[in-house]
Order: C-alpha cells, then structure tokens, then sequence
C-alpha cells in the first residue's frame, strides 16, 4: 500500500510539479529570444482597458460596440488586464492622482492606438506624454536594442510592460505542458507522459507562438484541459459535475478564441457516438446533456463579453461573420498565405508539420533544432505507427483513444474548413495532437522492440 502512495504521489504530485517549475524556468531564459511586434503584442496589450471597463461594470459606453470589441473574444484581455491591474494600481496611488485612470497608464507606458474609440478624449493626455513615451510603429518587429536605437530610451516602459505580460503567458504555457503530461500518461504511462509533456513543451511553434504578449498560451492551456476534461468525463460515465466542468473549459476556449467552438462539435459528435452505442442511455441523457453543455457555453460567452448582451444570438453570429469577412480582407492582402479549399487547407496542416520546407518551425524543438536536427520521415513514420496503434486499441475497447482520435478528427475537419489563412500560430492548437500520436508511436514501437528482443533472448 504505501508503494501505491508512493507511486501516485510521483505521478499525480510530483512529476507535474517538476514539469511546471521546470518549464517555467526554461521559458524565463526564452522570452526574450522572441521579437517584440507591434502586431502581435501592441494591441493586445493596449486593448485590456476593456478589463477595467468590465470589472467596473461599465458597459454602456461606446467601446462594447466598436470594432475593437468584435475584434477578437474577450478573455485574454482581461486576462492580461487582471495581471497589469496591480502595477497600475501601485503608479496610481504613487501619483497620489485620482484622475489617473487605466487607460492614461496605458497611455504613459507607450499604448496609446489611434483606433480606439476612447482615442480622442484621451488624445490631450497622450499630447502631455508625447514627451517622455514612444510608440510601436506597426509593422514594427525586433529586439529592445533595435527599438532603443530607433525610438531612444523612452521605449523602455514600453518593452518592460510587453515583457512583464509575457510572463503570465510564461505561467499558462507551462501549466498547458502539465495537461499533456496527463493525457500523454493515460494513454501511454508516467515515463512516457513525461517524454511527451517534454517534447511537447520544446516544440518551437508552442514555445515562439505561446511566449508572446497575444491569446495563444491561454488558448492552448484551455483546448488541452478542455480535451483532457471531455476524456475524464466520458470515462467515468457521464457523471454531472464533469460535465459541467467541461462545458465551463468550453465556454472559456470559445471566449479566447471563436475557432474553440471546434471542440464544443467534438464534445456533440461524442456524445452522439456514446448515446448510440451505449446501452445506458435514456431521453433525459440523451437531450438534456448537450442542451446543458450549450447553455454554459453560451452563458459563459455572453457574460465574457458585453458586446452581445444586447441581442445574444444576432451579436454572436455578427462576431463569427466579423471574423471570417476580416480573415477574407487579410487574404486578399496576403494572397500568398491563402489558402482557397478545404482539400488545400487539409493538406497545408501536414506539409507544415512534415515538409523539410516548413517542419522544423512548426515540429521541431525550440532553439535545439541545430543542435537535434528535425528528421522528417522519422517524425511522420512515428504519427502514422501512433494512428495506427490507437486504432487498434480502439477496436480492442479502448475509450480513452477513441475519444482522442475522434476528437482529432474533427478538429482536422473544422480547421480545414475554417483556417484560410496559413499563418504560423493559427496551428498552434494541433501541436498537441502531432505530438501526442508521435510520441504514442515512440511508445508501440519501443513496446515491439521489446518484445522482439524477449523473444530472441528469453530469460
């Protein structure tokens, strides 16, 4: 018995908490090998004032129907908010000034946009730290020394507040390695978890997309828990409050990111699976689960953002359109990154984790990469034996690699059906996936070895 304890302290305690600290540490000597960009960090960084319009329950002004606010879902503004929050709170009662609000600190530290709807009543104070800030120019891209060269010293409180955002997302990144720690142990074992959790959490689309001051860290701590929370949910027989915690984990994946709801269509097409071969199933688990699943989901995306409070159902359709016309308007500008067909879409996903071309950016390990080269056809041999591994276990019964296939089957469809754009961080969520089914690949093939051997030289 106490070699059992022993045994579940290493694998549930201790072996996440040295992932977490480990990563952590490792990340802190990364964040600052990544550009600082206008484009990825700037806007979101300068648009958390809506987090101090929200918790001050302010939703009447005009801010909750511009563009800004249709732009992207809410939660990692105010993510990012919550943790500049106190740094703004500390200047403010230095300054000893009760008109010093959230948005003239942004200002002050270098965030003021031009865009913004609050940008010409805030326009005088901006003009009173002219003097003493400097601003991103926006297809700004570098490193603090460039920006210093360019812009002078005043861009420091500029870069030190992009860096200190960077370190939440230090924080989630980490944390999303502990997920896959979890789902790489259920479906290989502890050692094995930790080599995936490991390889996974090197990968140098993870590490160059998560570390910067945008939504991507967040988005993949909450798609990995959501994946993980549909599994357990599913395994231990549909019980209530695992289901409503995986409806939650949705809700807040579709308020990082609107391509989340890919996962809410996962969690459906379980559910239809499971109700049609179960012989447990009745009307009420039937109908009334994905009902109760849609409904956190929209509760949980309206209440995180007030742009829809007025007309929930109309506003959310409006902001899905508002996305797809602005990924529309992008292709036009970068016709190069275009991609017009699902089939086109679909097969872009495994030449960028494949193609010598494109895979050591997308499936190669961050900073490593000339030091371990990225051997491609081993890497695509591994996701196929891993495919075809889980396949077979799943004709043997097993749930939890049923679950995970389906799952990664849908989100292949739903992002080829969506993704027009081959940008880099768009992918960012399948890292998971690849990962996951090379390393399960690494585990069969180390399993036949084994047995290969014991067979030559049996004891």
């Amino acid at each position: 018995m106490k070699q059992k304890a022993i045994g579940r302290m290493y694998k549930f305690v201790l072996s996440p908490l040295i992932l977490f600290m480990g990563f952590i540490v490792l990340y802190l000597s990364y964040v600052k090998t990544i550009p600082l960009t206008y484009k990825d960090e700037v806007g979101w960084i300068g648009r958390t004032y809506f987090y101090d319009y929200f918790i001050h329950g302010n939703f009447k002004r005009n801010i909750w129907t511009s563009r800004s606010s249709y732009n992207e879902p809410m939660l990692t503004r105010y993510v990012f908010g919550a943790w500049i929050y106190p740094q703004y709170l500390k200047e403010r009662y230095e300054k000893h000034d009760l008109s010093f609000d959230y948005i003239k600190f942004l200002i002050s530290k270098g965030f003021y946009m031009l865009d913004e709807p609050y940008s010409g009543s805030y326009h005088a104070y901006y003009m009173s730290q002219s003097g003493s800030t400097a601003t991103f120019s926006k297809d700004d891209i570098g490193y603090p020394a460039d920006y210093i060269k360019k812009y002078g010293g005043d861009i420091v409180k500029t870069i030190n507040l992009i860096y200190y955002v960077r370190t939440i997302n230090i924080l989630l990144l980490a944390a999303s390695v502990v997920v896959m720690y979890y789902l790489g142990s259920a479906l290989t074992n502890n050692n094995f978890g930790i080599l995936i959790s490991v390889f996974y959490g090197f990968n140098t689309l993870l590490v160059s997309s998560g570390l910067k001051a945008h939504s991507e860290a967040l988005f993949v701590l909450l798609f990995n828990a959501a994946v993980m929370s549909m599994i357990t949910y599913f395994i231990k027989q549909k019980r209530l409050i695992y289901l409503l915690i995986v409806a939650l984990l949705l809700g807040l994946c579709v308020s990082t990111k609107l391509n989340g709801f890919m996962l809410v269509i996962a969690y459906l097409v379980m559910h239809i699976s499971y109700c049609f071969y179960s012989d447990k199933r009745t009307i009420v688990s039937t109908i009334a689960y994905p009902l109760i699943v849609l409904g956190v989901v929209m509760v949980t995306f309206c209440v995180l953002n007030p742009a829809v409070y007025r007309k929930p159902l109309e506003n959310i359709v409006y902001l899905f359109q508002f996305r797809l016309d602005e990924a529309s308007a992008q292709s036009v500008l970068r016709w190069k990154a275009y991609l017009p067909t699902p089939y086109s879409r679909f097969t872009q996903i495994f030449r960028n984790f494949y193609d010598p071309s494109s895979a050591t950016g997308f499936n190669g390990l961050y900073l490593l990469t000339s030091k371990i080269p990225v051997n491609h056809p081993v890497l695509l041999i591994l996701f196929l034996s891993g495919i075809i591994y889980e396949i077979i276990r799943i004709y043997k019964g097993n749930k939890t690699s049923f679950i995970l296939l389906v799952t990664f089957m849908v989100v292949l469809c739903t992002t080829s059906g969506y993704l027009i754009l081959n940008w880099e961080r768009y992918y960012v969520h399948l890292v998971m996936f690849f990962v996951l089914y090379q390393g399960i690949g690494l585990f069969a093939c180390s399993r036949m070895i084994m047995s290969f051997c014991k067979k030559i030289f049996p004891k």
